[in-house]
């Protein structure tokens, strides 16, 4: 017998580690959307001409560049964004707490190599940071959704009130892409039964 899981979802592991790739590229484009906004920006509100970026000393966007892929590294490495499904204020204080971080590593790289840096700039890219990176994020995994590549099915083991209440977390937090299949009835009953619209499945049928 097949069970709800296997008739609906057929990802492997490439498709998976595909969903993990879109969201990595999609932090690195977020950053360089912010620093071309913030050097588009940046001229207009300091009231510069228009040769505002050959004022600048072209190291430091070499050492920002630098700074984002630490960032990257950061993500995945120490906050396993990329892997682990978080819920959405846990990882929205880690990204600002990250964007922060970023942001003082940048100004000490600019303050110690004493480079000509606008300082404008500098305020604006990481504000902009701050948006987008969870901004595109949250596109991502919209458009992971749509096809498919998002939403991993789920089992909660047991289905008395300690099950439910995950039920309901997991239903309060749609963002962390878990849909819930049904049930696991931890008393090894031979035949499924149905709570509400989810089914009440054996270890047998899981096994299945």
């Amino acid at each position: 017998m097949r069970t709800p899981m296997e008739s609906t979802y057929k990802l492997g592991p490439y498709w998976i580690r595909l969903s993990k790739l879109w969201l990595l590229l999609s932090d690195a484009l977020a950053f360089l959307l912010s620093g071309f906004l913030a050097s588009v920006m940046a001229p207009l509100l300091s009231q510069e001409s228009g040769d505002w970026l050959q004022t600048q000393d072209i190291t430091r966007f070499y050492a920002w560049l630098g700074v984002c892929l630490v960032g990257l590294f950061v993500f995945l490495a120490r906050f396993r964004h990329y892997s682990d499904r978080k819920p959405f204020w846990t990882e929205l204080s880690e990204v600002l707490r990250v964007v922060l971080m970023l942001a003082l590593l940048d100004l000490a790289l600019v303050a110690f190599a004493k480079w000509n840096a606008s300082r404008l700039w500098w305020v604006l890219i990481w504000l902009l940071a701050a948006v987008t990176v969870p901004s595109f994020r949250f596109g991502s995994r919209k458009f992971l959704t749509a096809w498919g590549l998002w939403l991993r099915p789920t089992l909660l083991i047991g289905h008395g009130p300690n099950a439910h209440e995950a039920l309901e977390a997991l239903h309060s937090e749609p963002e962390m892409g878990f849909q819930v299949m049904g049930f696991v009835d931890v008393s090894h009953s031979k035949e499924a039964l149905q709570i509400g619209a989810l089914p009440l499945l054996s270890f047998a049928e899981v096994k299945a």
